[in-house]
């Protein structure tokens, strides 16, 4: 790991956490080459399905696709939930044992906007847009203050990190620490999704039989309209 890490820009956010989650989304002025120009809606469904699929599947509760990374949270809803951004010109010092989980993995801001809410983030919940040097970055994502899973409400306790710093090649997703309270429900979920898949007919080549295939997804993420942090921008 470099000694030498700088710290080049800071930003100290309070956003909105909703159905346990706060979505990261990456503006994307156009669609980058290999994604298809579809439905949006289909997109922007597709990148919060796959993500929340691997965040559980993972046990990483944190995941990225495209234009959406999407961190999972313990309560179900805290509008007011303090968030740090970092940007680092390498991956800086460890300090791993000041958090409760911790991840990283690979996230694109090309234009150097983050648009960030809890879903659903086009209804009334406030998005904060934001604004970093554009990059190809590694995402550190740490969490602490966690409580037990599903409680909810302003009052709660938690607040997130994210720092980035420019990566060189793709990485995969890496979980560093796993809060243990999470670990009733992902037992929980994985037996839930074993059930399912059992369950699920099949044809001969294992394709399952009562879902057609979704086509390749497309992001362009979700643009908001406003350039100053905190703007409120309601309904569609």
């Amino acid at each position: 790991m470099p000694v030498d890490a700088a710290l080049i820009a800071v930003r100290n956010l309070v956003v909105s956490a909703d159905h346990g989650q706060i979505y990261v989304w990456a503006y994307h002025p156009s669609p980058p080459a290999g994604w298809d120009d579809d439905e949006h809606d289909d997109e922007h469904d597709d990148a919060v399905e796959q993500t929340a699929e691997d965040a559980w599947e993972s046990g990483r509760f944190v995941s990225a696709h495209r234009a959406l990374l999407n961190v999972f949270t313990p309560g179900q809803r805290n509008l007011h939930t303090p968030m740090r951004l970092e940007v680092w010109s390498a991956e800086p010092a460890d300090d791993l044992d000041r958090w409760d989980h911790e991840a990283d993995l690979d996230f694109d801001v090309p234009e150097g906007r983050l648009d960030i809410a809890g879903p659903p983030a086009h209804l009334a919940v406030e998005m904060v847009t934001t604004r970093i040097p554009p990059g190809r970055y590694r995402v550190r994502v740490s969490g602490r203050g966690f409580t037990a899973v599903g409680a909810a409400g302003a009052n709660g306790d938690d607040s997130y990190r994210l720092r980035f710093w420019p990566r060189q090649q793709d990485t995969a997703a890496g979980l560093r620490r796993r809060w243990p309270g999470w670990e009733p429900s992902l037992r929980h979920w994985r037996a839930g999704r074993a059930r399912i898949r059992a369950a699920r007919p099949r044809d001969g080549s294992g394709h399952d039989m009562r879902r057609p295939p979704r086509p390749q997804p497309i992001i362009t993420a979700v643009v908001t309209d406003g350039e100053a942090t905190g703007v409120d921008h309601g309904g569609p």
